[in-house]
């Protein structure tokens, strides 16, 4: 069976939101699925080294070839996705994933920040993925800007060593940064119901195929592939069937 993958087929939708994300093994190979989230069905999957724009474009392409018109994505930050929607749909909605979002900023703000600041930032991140209407964002974007008014000079400040200089807060500062680039693309779920603010969906399927794949970790790199190709065909089949 590892020899011969089978042919996933992809289910012509005119009205398709997908989610898209992508899972590394050992981090220098990375699995991207392309989940239509409204059939429940993988269209696509690609085994590569990372997200690179120019695969996602093919892709896209493929997709498009075979009937599948996106009307919106939901993805992390990357660039190559983003990039790449607007280059084959340029007309489909772009939708940040709150919940990478979230994730980055307590990787860099951690789960005890030792600041007020941080503290206060930490809180208003959490809330997130609450907001269900546009009362609920203008409330949270009140929040934030208020934040970053408060603590402006708080992140300015810097700390000297011997011939250079770094801002001492600086994984703050990353994190409000971040927010600040992600913003323009994390509402659109607001304004359709059946965009996923979120890439959850995908995130349990891949935790699921990282548990079965311990149990064949000793597959040639060459297999891998063929491997998630039959896992993610075997999904469908119970979909399709």
């Amino acid at each position: 069976m590892l020899t011969k993958p089978p042919k996933v087929e992809t289910l012509p939708n005119q009205n398709a939101h997908l989610l898209i994300d992508g899972t590394y093994f050992k981090r220098t190979n990375c699995l991207i699925l392309y989940f239509d989230n409204d059939l429940k069905y993988f269209q696509l999957l690609r085994y590569s080294t990372r997200e690179i724009k120019d695969e996602i474009i093919k892709d896209l392409r493929s997709l498009k070839r075979s009937s599948v018109n996106i009307v919106s994505a939901t993805a992390d930050g990357k660039n190559a996705v983003k990039s790449a929607l607007k280059k084959v749909f340029p007309g489909a909605e772009f939708q940040r994933c709150l919940v990478h979002i979230q994730r980055y900023g307590e990787t860099y703000i951690t789960q005890k920040p030792k600041t007020k600041a941080g503290i206060e930032l930490q809180e208003i991140i959490k809330r997130l993925n609450t907001i269900d209407c546009e009362l609920a964002k203008m409330t949270w974007l009140g929040c934030f800007c208020e934040w970053k008014r408060i603590y402006g000079n708080f992140l300015k400040e810097r700390s000297f060593g011997e011939n250079h200089w770094w801002y001492t807060h600086r994984n703050l500062r990353r994190v409000a940064y971040h927010i600040d680039n992600a913003l323009p693309d994390m509402w659109r779920y607001l304004d359709n119901k059946s965009i996923s603010k979120d890439t959850n969906a995908l995130e349990g399927r891949f935790t699921d195929l990282k548990q079965k794949f311990k149990n064949h970790r000793g597959l040639k790199k060459e297999k891998r592939e063929n491997y998630f190709t039959w896992y993610v065909y075997y999904k469908n089949l119970k979909k399709k069937g």
